[in-house]
């Protein structure tokens, strides 16, 4: 049988392809099928999560390994370690691509959960208009705070309490008299 160069080096592949090649394959793809911001720096496939402290991208098999896969880069796709773990294994490429399609953004968790907090506490929508709610998302966003949409819920809610309350305050919105401290009754 008689390889071309490209069959050969993928026949020869014994590890998986870099982070870079598998990120320069999606970005040469003709259509962004993940929605993918490839010039603002790495970021989850699925929740667009980008990688903070010690924290990497892991390398997911869109076939897994187990059903065949190889370890070409259009196998791989980019993954924060809580979207791999939930990630579904499966042996239909469609399967995954759709789960990654279809999983919800970071900032989209952050907005539903802080409109539910403003509900719940009966917090005005005027104390986050569009441009303060727009500063709170930049506040979340670079607190250090790592929280997947898929994150304990409890240790979620309690966490974005204390940062509305804080966050409020900066803005100088008087804050409810409603203690935020704790989400025990709303959980």
């Amino acid at each position: 049988m008689n390889l071309s160069v490209e069959e050969s080096i993928c026949e020869q592949r014994i590890s998986p392809p870099s982070h870079k090649a598998i990120l320069a394959f999606w970005q040469a793809q003709p259509e962004n099928i993940f929605r993918v911001e490839f010039d603002a720096g790495p970021e989850c496939f699925a929740c667009h999560e980008a990688p903070s402290g010690n924290d990497r991208l892991q390398r997911a098999h869109v076939v897994a390994r187990s059903a065949g896969g190889d370890l070409d880069p259009e196998n791989f796709v980019l993954l924060c370690g809580p979207c791999h773990h939930e990630a579904p294994m499966t042996a239909e490429r469609d399967i995954l691509i759709s789960w990654i399609q279809n999983h919800e953004h970071w900032s989209d968790s952050w907005i539903r959960d802080t409109r539910e907090l403003m509900v719940k506490y009966k917090i005005p929508e005027v104390a986050l208009t569009d441009a303060t709610f727009a500063g709170w998302m930049e506040f979340m966003r670079t607190s250090k705070l790592s929280f997947h949409p898929q994150s304990r819920r409890r240790d979620k809610v309690d966490m974005m309490l204390m940062m509305l309350r804080e966050f409020l305050t900066r803005s100088n919105w008087k804050t409810p008299d409603v203690p935020l401290d704790r989400a025990d009754d709303w959980i």
